[in-house]
């Protein structure tokens, strides 16, 4: 990889796995067919201790325990495992020259996902639907302007599922994974959290609002993780914007810059 690529800063780790893979001889052949599997985060995963002494990447002590575990709000399980599955289709098209053409088509992204959401453990009542609102979901995030920016290859730099870990000055340490990273063209790099809460009636706007001062905090962890991660090659890492990408709504809200 090049020197100043974000490839490089992990490739220590990740050289074996693609060495592998070309002895092998295995392609990124796309097909029909897609079987979806949960990220292999192993590969990008390091531990780093942070340059400050005084960052520990926890969560803090003052937050409600109700807090402290972000989840899906709009039906339960079953809307976690739905996020899930998104994530999934997302990172397997993630790098990717044309995201929508790199999709299958929509039976068998249907079948697929059914298949998945019962592995999970979605009651077969409501496979249809839950598959359902997968598909729809991925398709409006990969088809609008944003998310073909966010998904597609066309960056200088970029990460799917990119998984730290980062060691504090008690020697805790957080474990993070961070959906899309990418570096835009005025040479920013974004960290990018999709969010695939469910929003029914009006509204729109304040809801995502709100859930941008939500996960601020979380947003927060991973621009730490991901400093200490080019401290530690005394690399300068530029920029930094943290943002919130809702596919099901082709909107991208920066949080912080």
């Amino acid at each position: 990889p090049k020197t100043d690529s974000l490839l490089n800063v992990v490739w220590a780790s990740a050289a074996p796995v693609f060495t592998a893979r070309a002895v092998d001889g295995s392609s990124a052949q796309h097909t029909e067919e897609v079987s979806l599997r949960r990220p292999h985060r192993r590969v990008a995963t390091r531990i780093f201790r942070t340059p400050n002494s005084e960052l520990e990447l926890v969560r803090p002590d003052h937050r409600k325990p109700s807090d402290r575990a972000v989840t899906f709000d709009w039906a339960g399980s079953d809307a976690r495992h739905v996020g899930t599955v998104v994530h999934q289709w997302l990172f397997s098209i993630a790098g990717e020259s044309d995201p929508v053409a790199a999709l299958p088509a929509r039976d068998v992204m249907i079948r697929n996902t059914a298949s998945a959401l019962s592995g999970l453990g979605v009651a077969k009542s409501e496979v249809s639907t839950a598959a359902t609102r997968v598909v729809d979901v991925v398709s409006a995030g990969v088809e609008c302007v944003a998310g073909r920016r966010i998904i597609s290859n066309r960056h200088a730099d970029s990460a799917a599922e990119l998984a730290l870990s980062v060691a504090g000055n008690n020697g805790s340490v957080e474990r993070v994974v961070i959906d899309r990273v990418i570096r835009d063209d005025d040479s920013r790099l974004w960290i990018i959290d999709y969010k695939t809460s469910q929003h029914e009636g009006g509204g729109l706007d304040a809801f995502i609002r709100n859930e941008c001062l939500r996960y601020r905090d979380q947003l927060s962890v991973y621009r730490r993780a991901l400093t200490a991660l080019y401290d530690s090659d005394a690399r300068e890492i530029g920029e930094l914007v943290t943002a919130l990408y809702f596919p099901a709504y082709g909107r991208l809200e920066v949080v912080e810059t």
